[in-house]
């Protein structure tokens, strides 16, 4: 594995941060191709249908994907500290306890799917074929999260490289079962949701076989001699549910946008989900980096090494807002092309939702990844629970304010959509003076012990 704490900052952070960027967007664009697969060979009902499922979907496995943060937390800061058993009994735990939380998950989803899509209220003519994609999906809940927290700890250890590669292999995988069982059955939402079932159980089988034979023998996960350790669990919770409510605020928020966007009816709704999936690529921006900051400072941190915790942050900022405002900016000047590729037989209709949702979303996304990474900071520091404050605040508080003041007034999808920046630049106000708090407690000595 690769240490963090020494080397020169900038190639640092791109060598780290590269991957993770790139293993993002290709499975932003696995997900794409779901849509497009489904817009070419069945229409926009099933676009419609897999797009009110969008909420939903990452309502429950955000929050256990969410979990994951708290194994990147805990294993760097003890790599940095090169507490070599301590680090091992994390590795271990880990891997018993995503299999454990993925199963609740898995029991938590079905119970919920039915009563979220009424919640959403999706639509009649679409409501049978979105119960079936999100009941199949959920029922891949444990092996997304044994893969979630098998990266993790991969990457607390400095590696992001061999995550993204399989992320890679099983997106491959999924776009060619995507093609193939399409073909096959006449189902066209099944066939996607078990396609995409297929390369999430991949991908999580390659991490936990990377885990079993990792370089540092002294570290590999071995099922038969390393137990489940109840205080190391103890803390994934204490330091993991403050992130993975950070995961969920947003889901949970965007079931009232969801609702109010599927009122407006099918068009809307593949508008919607076709500028969300392609506005979603600048999204792997802030998650390269946010996740790169959570394994370089939380080693820089157990190994004393406060310089490099502060150039990491300033420089990772600087690098990821650049970036962001750049791709941001793309996105803008050509999304009629991209949203065209989505539901080809009904552009004139989608296209005007498509493009209310980029023009009220791509230009600020940038203050998004400014909150993407302060949270996973503040988490690193051992403080996620202030990180999931500010968001319950801003984002669960705020956006029914909007909806119920601005929106309610106007009644348009383009008020309805500027929701998003809104609440993203209040959560940054507090997000700011949180980390003003935190940073200055490190300045005069103060870490909180994990």
């Amino acid at each position: 594995m690769s240490s963090l704490t020494t080397g020169k900052i900038t190639p640092t952070i791109f060598r780290f941060c590269i991957p993770l960027i790139f293993g993002t967007l290709l499975q932003i664009l696995f997900n794409i191709t779901d849509q497009i697969v489904l817009g070419q060979m069945a229409g926009t009902l099933a676009v419609a249908a897999v797009g009110a499922c969008g909420s939903a979907v990452h309502l429950v496995i955000n929050f256990f994907a969410g979990m994951g943060a708290a194994v990147t937390v805990l294993l760097s800061r003890a790599m940095g500290e090169n507490d070599r058993e301590k680090s091992a009994d994390i590795i271990s735990t880990s891997v018993f306890s995503s299999l454990l939380l993925g199963l609740i998950g898995l029991g938590v989803g079905l119970a919920c799917a039915r009563p979220l899509l009424l919640l959403t209220k999706c639509p009649a003519e679409c409501f049978h074929d979105a119960l079936l994609y999100l009941t199949i999906y959920y029922l891949a809940t444990p092996v997304i999260v044994i893969y979630n927290f098998g990266a993790s700890a991969l990457r607390a250890m400095g590696d992001s490289r061999r995550p993204m590669i399989y992320l890679t292999i099983g997106g491959v995988v999924n776009v060619i079962l995507n093609i193939v069982l399409c073909l096959i059955l006449t189902q066209k939402v099944a066939a996607v949701a078990i396609a995409t079932f297929a390369s999430q159980a991949l991908a999580a089988f390659l991490t936990v076989r990377r885990l079993c034979f990792l370089d540092e023998k002294d570290l590999r996960f071995h099922p038969t001699k390393r137990i489940w350790k109840a205080r190391i669990f103890g803390k994934i919770l204490r330091y993991g549910l403050p992130s993975a409510l950070v995961d969920s605020v947003y889901p949970i928020a965007n079931l009232q946008i969801q609702t109010n966007v599927n009122s407006f009816g099918p068009a809307a709704m593949a508008g919607f989900t076709a500028a969300a999936g392609i506005n979603a690529t600048i999204s792997s921006i802030p998650t390269g980096f946010s996740h790169t900051a959570n394994a370089t400072i939380g080693q820089n941190l157990g190994a004393g090494n406060r310089k490099r915790v502060y150039q990491f942050f300033w420089l990772g900022l600087l690098y990821m807002t650049m970036l962001t405002v750049l791709a941001g900016t793309m996105v803008y000047l050509f999304h009629k092309p991209l949203i065209s590729l989505y539901a080809p037989d009904a552009t004139a209709e989608v296209m005007p939702y498509g493009v209310s949702y980029i023009r009220a979303v791509s230009l600020t996304y940038f203050i998004c990844a400014a909150n993407a990474m302060f949270g996973k900071v503040l988490g690193t520091f051992g403080y996620a629970a202030f990180a999931a404050g500010s968001s319950i605040l801003s984002i669960v508080v705020f956006r029914p304010i909007w909806l119920a003041t601005a929106y309610e007034y106007f009644k348009t999808f383009d008020v309805l959509m500027f929701c998003f920046p809104v609440s993203w630049a209040v959560l940054l106000l507090f997000q700011i003076i949180l980390l003003l708090i935190v940073f200055g407690r490190y300045r005069h000595g103060k870490l909180k012990k994990l």
